[in-house]
């Protein structure tokens, strides 16, 4: 297992100027506790991850994956993600997070999407990014209400640029 950093319960903190990669490709014991998520922060909130370097390379293997925490600041950061399931930036039961005026990748034609805001991943802001899947899905929102998709470059295989499972997402002045 390798992992680049990991927050638990560390409220405030800024993450900036890294370089992180995770080489693990070994997933015969793949559970939560052994992917290789480059950057993965828990029931942390007010966050600043900004200017880093991102790569994994694992099933599973989010970039930058927020969990149960909110009020994060996600920007400036270079992601690629090189495996099934893993997406460049991934929100899990972490409200009001910004993810703006990133470079993401998603290379792995399964179900890898630049920017994934899941379940209860409310009122988040995704805005000025660039954003490539080669899943063709840039950034999806599933059982998250009050988002915001805007101004962002989608580029993908023609699916989705955004998916949504929500009535009340705001999607306006993305382009291909």
């Amino acid at each position: 297992m390798s992992r680049g950093i990991h927050l638990r319960e560390s409220n405030g903190a800024l993450i900036s100027a890294n370089t992180i990669a995770t080489n693990t490709t070994d997933d015969r014991n793949w559970s939560y506790l052994t992917i290789a998520f480059g950057l993965i922060t828990d029931r942390s909130s007010n966050l600043t991850i900004s200017d880093n370097v991102i790569s994994t390379r694992m099933r599973g293997g989010n970039g930058v994956y927020l969990r149960y925490g909110g009020d994060n600041v996600v920007s400036g950061n270079a992601v690629t993600t090189h495996g099934t399931s893993a997406h460049a930036i991934s929100s899990v039961r972490s409200s009001s997070n910004i993810v703006s005026g990133n470079v993401l990748t998603a290379t792995n034609v399964g179900s890898s999407y630049g920017v994934y805001l899941g379940i209860l991943s409310h009122n988040g802001v995704v805005e000025n990014n660039v954003v490539t899947a080669a899943s063709g899905t840039g950034v999806l929102v599933n059982t998250s209400s009050g988002v915001v998709v805007r101004d962002n470059r989608l580029v993908g295989r023609g699916n989705s640029g955004v998916f949504t499972t929500e009535f009340d997402t705001v999607i306006t002045g993305n382009t291909p």
